[in-house]
């Protein structure tokens, strides 16, 4: 493990002095990680990120400017089966391991400049396999939602989720939310302003498999969701 600084003096046109590949080892979350690192016209390259995050693996590149005027930085980076109950635990404080297992996996390009992240832009798509997706709070009033439609029917755990997203402005916007149990399906699309606490989401909930006996309408129930992205508003849909 180690860590450096970089430093130049500022002359009309000055340059960084380029650095060859050098391979880091350092500390994140805890767990080791490793990357290949070097400089190259005012951006240090951060190549060849591997890692394990929460029993997954992390893979990534990264270049950032580190010119004063121009603070610009694009990554990519890419999540395989992360353990998603400690996630959970993690962030929304919701951990049940002996009852729910699963695994998250996803991907994020994204670019930025300095530390507004209002100019964070960039797309991916994320999946949840094996997992209780209804432990993220927003999520979570539909269990309710589901029991209202057919008793019983919001106990049956939703164990597949995928979506692919974009995000611009503070704000994460989908058009293929997908979540998925034994008894339903969830499709949904619409916006998530992480930064302004506000949410605007639209969902389809139907029957499928068993539960398409249990309600003799599957196909009718819409949702939306909206106001306070902690305490979100649900109700049905007004066509």
């Amino acid at each position: 493990m180690g860590f450096t600084s970089f430093a130049a003096e500022r002359t009309r046109d000055w340059k960084l002095r380029q650095m060859a590949p050098v391979e880091w080892t350092t500390s994140f979350l805890g767990k080791r990680c490793r990357s290949i690192t070097s400089l190259r016209d005012c951006f240090l390259l951060i190549l060849d990120i591997r890692g394990d995050i929460f029993s997954g693996v992390l893979r990534g590149n990264a270049d950032i400017s580190l010119a004063k005027n121009n603070p610009r930085y694009r990554a990519a980076l890419a999540v395989t089966d992360m353990d998603f109950p400690h996630l959970t635990g993690l962030y929304f404080n919701y951990y049940h391991y002996r009852n729910v297992r699963g695994q998250l996996s996803g991907t994020y390009d994204f670019t930025g400049f300095g530390t507004d992240a209002r100019k964070m832009n960039g797309g991916g798509k994320v999946a949840v396999t094996s997992g209780d997706v209804f432990a993220i709070p927003v999520l979570g009033p539909i269990s309710e939602i589901l029991n209202h439609i057919v008793p019983g029917m919001g106990y049956s755990i939703a164990r597949e989720a995928s979506t692919k997203f974009r995000i611009n402005d503070g704000i994460i916007h989908t058009d293929d939310f997908n979540v998925s149990g034994q008894l339903f399906s969830v499709i949904g699309h619409g916006d998530v302003h992480f930064l302004d606490d506000k949410i605007d989401l639209d969902v389809r909930i139907s029957a499928k498999g068993p539960g398409v006996v249990l309600t003799p309408v599957y196909k009718l129930f819409e949702y939306k969701a909206e106001g306070s992205l902690k305490k979100p508003d649900w109700h049905p849909k007004i066509f």
